[in-house]
């Protein structure tokens, strides 16, 4: 049987040759970590079911620095293995970046793998995927609920003079987004990981439904990898203030699909072929990053403007008291974009409203996290508690519980039967 694999999870060559050549020629003198974690995990649509899971992350960095808190070399890989026919898996080094520069000068250069908006700032920043920035660019969604923003493999350089900096990047290649693994088949029905969002799976012809196949027609690979993206962002970072304007070029992170319908009859057995073919248009961003550092409050504002399509993103986030986040991400859509005879896709982007609350003191340390969409008719929510208890500095007992509600076209009301909970144990080497 011949199986076509969509947006499948990036356990992917360049990913590997990335990962290879970074530890092949990485400095003697570095600082390394490796946490590994193993827990068991039950899912509300096969309660009898246990499946186990196994996560490995990895970091290493020079102890050399360009500037402080910034390490000339970087590595940071993830890995996880879920078992049994739904389980997903993934390996991505999301950083892998080799820095030249001097303290004295305030710039440096850099090549890999890099979020060219994190280059200049301290090592462990992350990009939030509920910001505008942050869903207007490409995303590991392996971890559906919980999806990683990642950067380039390219190169550029970061410079700063007092309070002002310069951030310029460039890169030849581009991955396009990457999400829970799906299968499509010319000779059976869609399949695919827990969290994969499968296409429609029958037809209906007449009074009866016919069954849909699938083949993805992606024609020269190498056109679509080898397309060149570019950077450029300034601002101004002063001690209680943070602004920013950036701008980049890059193919759309989710493809546009032509398709084209063919009915045919294979042993006996009636179907309906679907030719997919995608397009990567290009697109220009324009973001603005604002952010203040008051007592006990940082607020962040973001909006990305998208030329092509005019959408405009828009989000705020607050963090209160070190314990308490809160934010809203929404993003207007052009009528055009959303006006069709079938059903619009779940976006995750739309009327979003987030709460977090952390404690991370002692040696139990809970959170409670939750995501709601308030888009009328599809009204959905998604509750995650977790809870993890240090033994000592290495070793720590971990449960992590899901509950996902909504009605049939909301975004996490299409997950609504994978409520799960897992437990397990960490330990950091």
């Amino acid at each position: 049987m011949k199986m076509l694999h969509a947006k499948p999870a990036p356990l992917t060559a360049p990913n590997i040759l990335i990962l290879l050549s970074f530890i092949s020629i990485f400095p003697v003198s570095v600082a390394a970590s490796l946490r590994t974690d193993l827990s068991i995990e039950n899912y509300a649509n096969k309660p009898q079911e246990l499946e186990a899971r196994g996560d490995l992350e990895w970091y290493i960095s020079s102890e050399k620095t360009v500037r402080k808190n910034i390490p000339r070399s970087e590595l940071h890989f993830n890995f996880f293995y879920e078992t049994g026919p739904y389980g997903d898996r993934s390996i991505d080094p999301d950083i892998a970046v080799w820095r030249f520069g001097n303290s004295s000068t305030d710039s440096h250069f850099w090549f890999g793998r890099s979020h060219p908006l994190l280059e200049g700032f301290p090592s462990g920043e992350k990009i939030s995927p509920t910001s505008a920035v942050g869903t207007n660019w490409l995303q590991n969604q392996s971890n559906a609920l919980e999806p990683n923003v990642v950067g380039w493999i390219g190169a550029g350089i970061h410079s700063k003079y007092n309070s002002l900096f310069f951030t310029a990047a460039a890169t030849p290649i581009y991955f396009p987004n990457f999400g829970p693994r799906t299968d499509l088949s010319e000779d059976a029905d869609a399949e695919g990981s827990r969290f994969a969002r499968l296409p429609p799976q029958y037809v209906r012809l007449g009074d009866g439904l016919v069954p849909l196949r699938f083949h993805i027609d992606t024609g020269d690979i190498t056109k679509i990898i080898f397309q060149a993206q570019a950077l450029l962002a300034t601002g101004y970072e002063g001690k209680s203030s943070f602004l920013r304007l950036a701008a980049w070029s890059s193919p759309t992170l989710n493809p546009q699909v032509d398709t084209n319908e063919v009915l045919r009859i294979q042993d006996n057995d009636l179907n309906v072929l679907v030719t997919a073919k995608p397009k990567f248009p290009r697109e220009n961003f324009f973001a603005f990053t604002y952010a203040e550092k008051i007592t006990n409050l940082n607020p962040i504002f973001e909006s990305v403007y998208e030329t092509r399509t005019k959408r405009f993103s828009i989000s705020q986030s607050i963090e209160a008291f070190s314990f308490l986040q809160i934010g809203g991400l929404h993003t207007f859509y052009q009528p055009e974009e959303i006006s069709s005879s079938t059903p619009e896709s779940p976006k995750y982007d739309k009327y979003l409203l987030w709460i977090e609350l952390t404690k991370n003191s002692g040696s139990f340390r809970p959170s409670f996290r939750y995501e709601r969409h308030f888009s009328k008719g599809k009204e959905d929510n998604w509750m995650q508690m977790k809870l993890r208890y240090y033994a000592n500095k290495q070793f720590s007992l971990f449960s992590k519980l899901n509950i996902l509600t909504g009605s049939n076209l909301s975004y996490f009301g299409t997950w609504r039967s994978l409520d799960s909970i897992h437990m397990g144990a960490s330990y950091l080497w």
